[in-house]
């Protein structure tokens, strides 16, 4: 995140963002001839550096349509060119011929897109020799781009030397470019020349220009950003700060922290709430003894993002060490940096996360008492299941659904037993908790539990019970629905005992024998019994359940003649 805060509006100029706009928009027509010139490759079975006459002329054919080639024409003209860069990649003396070529249509009239075209060629295999041909290109609006990248590209001091007279020659949108080129280029005898720019009466060149030292690793280059702490305009500072991250960020990553801090410490107190974060971030990192004060205060603060970004900190950074100590100062902190830290903390294992949660979960605070519930979702233990459980039933929805939630996650088997052992003294509302969360946890031996309970005097724990055993009821749970759903009187309760008997009996093996374990009480079973079976029957369906129901449309009694029409329905 640091890095990403630390990324300058400079160095992503108006013209540099027009130039790769347009580059972007060929880039997978490029690939895609890249690959093609591959494949090209070896399918003919050619080695690097071998070519045979046709081989030869194709590759005459695609220069000569380079001296034409404009915008809309067809791209495949060109894909001998790409294979003999391929096939010539170990071949210095043949990628100095395709050089020279590729020059000589730079050079010449050819049209922008063939010269672009060449641009491109260039940073693959271009040399010294090229940087005379492009450095002009510089100058001009439409090439400018494509001639800084390749010369980005080209190793040695002439092309970096380019860059730089560029850079001092040129103005406005194409100089901004340059000195682009030079921060990518990394190149540190371009710091002076980029020293001067930074009090350029041009806004968007002094922020190009310090955003190219902080890319530039070498000593001289951060000392002058660092220099132009002090002396940089209001409009500058921005940048300023963004490239001292920038540098601070490139210390952190070799491990030399004492640097990192030095620069880090005076952003602090940035008035950009990023750069203040991306300190926080990187202090942190660089001053390991100093990360709790600093959370801690970040954690304290009016400011809820600052607050946000401290906590995700945590979350991601925090070793037990700091854990510990961050557990222990909780209630130090205000409410929200409470609730701020206990959700950081949330999937934390240590013993003194569970204790701060237990002793903040009494809190009045809704909020801090449901943060303090979720963060026992790692730390928290059988032991605790009676105090969740009385959170799972509590008034407020959001304590409800902590509690629940937390429940459901505890890592622990052993919370199943616990669950179990608290089922059987809990009050109805309690055991529709229970209930819910074995099965969310899908806990063993669930089915034999919810058919007793699917019997309680409760109405509630019955149909939470037999809502569950929708989805778990198995075919030897079959004859026991059955016998719930006969004396189960009409109503919701009724209506989940049926769908329980059609999922146990559905997954009897042989369809022809699902419909037994109803058909069989049916028989003597009384008017009642009898318009309580027969939708369950009409659910399962087949020949031999369609005619029962249809008999009993006909039935003396007007439930059960209700009950059939249902059944049909079904």
């Amino acid at each position: 995140m640091m890095q990403r805060f630390a990324e300058t509006s400079a160095a992503n100029s108006r013209g540099d963002r027009f130039a790769r706009l347009r580059r972007s928009s060929s880039d997978s027509r490029r690939i895609g001839h890249a690959i093609f010139a591959l494949w090209l490759t070896l399918a003919l079975g050619l080695s690097p550096g071998s070519r045979c006459h046709g081989q030869q002329d194709a590759l005459d054919a695609a220069f000569a349509a380079l001296l034409t080639y404009d915008w809309g024409t067809p791209d495949h003209v060109l894909v001998p060119i790409e294979v003999a860069i391929v096939t010539s990649r170990d071949r210095a003396d043949e990628r100095h011929a395709l050089e020279a070529r590729l020059l000589t249509v730079l050079n010449g009239d050819a049209p922008r897109a063939a010269k672009s075209y060449v641009c491109r060629k260039l940073r693959q295999l271009g040399t010294a020799d090229s940087v005379p041909s492009l450095s002009p290109l510089m100058r001009d609006a439409e090439l400018s781009h494509m001639a800084r990248s390749a010369l980005e590209a080209i190793p040695g001091e002439e092309a970096a030397a380019a860059l730089r007279d560029a850079a001092t020659q040129l103005g406005g949108a194409l100089q901004i470019g340059v000195v682009n080129s030079l921060g990518r280029r990394g190149d540190a005898a371009s710091v002076p020349m980029l020293e001067t720019l930074l009090v350029s009466p041009d806004p968007a060149l002094a922020r190009a220009a310090v955003a190219a030292l902080a890319a530039i690793e070498s000593p001289a280059a951060v000392q002058a950003v660092l220099a132009g702490r002090e002396s940089a305009t209001p409009e500058l500072r921005p940048a300023v700060a963004d490239a001292c991250l920038t540098i601070a960020n490139r210390f952190l990553r070799a491990g030399q922290l004492d640097q990192a801090a030095a620069i880090l410490r005076p952003l602090e107190t940035s008035d950009a709430e990023h750069v203040r974060w991306a300190a926080l971030q990187g202090l942190v990192r660089a001053e390991p003894s100093a990360a709790h004060d600093r959370l801690r205060k970040a954690l304290a603060t009016e400011n809820a993002r600052i607050r946000l970004a401290a906590g995700e900190l945590i979350r991601q950074e925090a070793d037990e060490s700091l854990v510990n100590q961050l557990a222990e100062s909780l209630s130090a902190l205000p409410e929200q940096g409470q609730i701020c830290l206990l959700a950081a903390l949330r999937q934390s294992p240590l013993p003194s996360v569970r204790s701060a949660a237990l002793e903040v979960a009494q809190s009045p605070n809704v909020g801090l008492r449901a943060a303090a519930i979720r963060a026992l979702t790692g730390a928290g233990k059988p032991a605790d299941v009676p105090v969740l459980l009385k959170y799972a039933t509590d008034t407020d929805k959001t304590v409800r659904d902590a509690a629940q939630a937390t429940l459901v996650a505890l890592p622990e088997p052993a919370v199943n037993q616990a669950l179990l052992d608290s089922l059987q003294a809990a009050s109805a509302p309690r055991q529709v908790a229970i209930i819910g969360v074995l099965v969310a946890r899908q806990a063993p031996d669930l089915p034999s539990m919810l058919l007793r309970l699917a019997e309680s005097p409760d109405e509630s724990v019955r149909l939470e019970s037999l809502k569950a055993l929708e989805s778990l009821a198995r075919p030897e749970h079959a004859d026991k629905l059955v016998s719930i759903l006969g004396r189960t009187p009409q109503g919701r309760v009724r209506e989940a005992a049926e769908r329980a008997v059609w999922r146990s009996c559905s997954q009897i093996e042989d369809p022809a024998k699902s419909i037994e374990p109803v058909l069989i009480p049916l028989r003597d079973a009384d008017s009642a019994r009898r318009a309580a079976l027969l939708p369950a029957l009409g659910r399962l369906g087949g020949e031999r359940a369609l005619e029962i129901v249809t008999k009993a449309r006909d039935d003396r009694d007007k439930s059960v003649r209700d009950a059939a029409v249902r059944a049909l329905c079904n």
